[in-house]
């Protein structure tokens, strides 16, 4: 699920039921995608700032067209682009918790 391109803050607004991701392109574009479920299915790499390895086959990230060498901007409204992988680890574990979990 993905907010609407150009979209005002308002309707970007984080659902306790969801986790907004914000990407950045290589082309330079920004992609806001809104996670319903875990596992994501991402692999991070790297020191800030952070980037897209890859996606696990059948994923929800593979579903919503995550690919690599995105660079993981926010996480809700968070910027991590100078977070560091640790950091950005405890971040989702705290956060994922209130996602269920994808049962297929």
């Amino acid at each position: 699920v993905e907010a609407p391109a150009g979209a005002p803050p308002a309707a970007r607004d984080v659902s306790p039921a969801q986790l907004l991701m914000t990407f950045l392109t290589p082309e330079g574009s920004e992609r806001c995608i809104a996670f319903t479920q875990r596992p994501l299915g991402l692999d991070l790499r790297g020191a800030a700032p952070i980037r897209v390895k890859g996606t696990h086959s059948g994923s929800l990230a593979a579903h919503c067209g995550v690919q690599p060498d995105w660079i993981l901007a926010k996480v809700d409204h968070e910027s991590v682009l100078d977070k560091e992988l640790p950091y950005l680890r405890e971040l989702l574990e705290r956060l994922l918790v209130r996602l269920p979990i994808r049962t297929s």
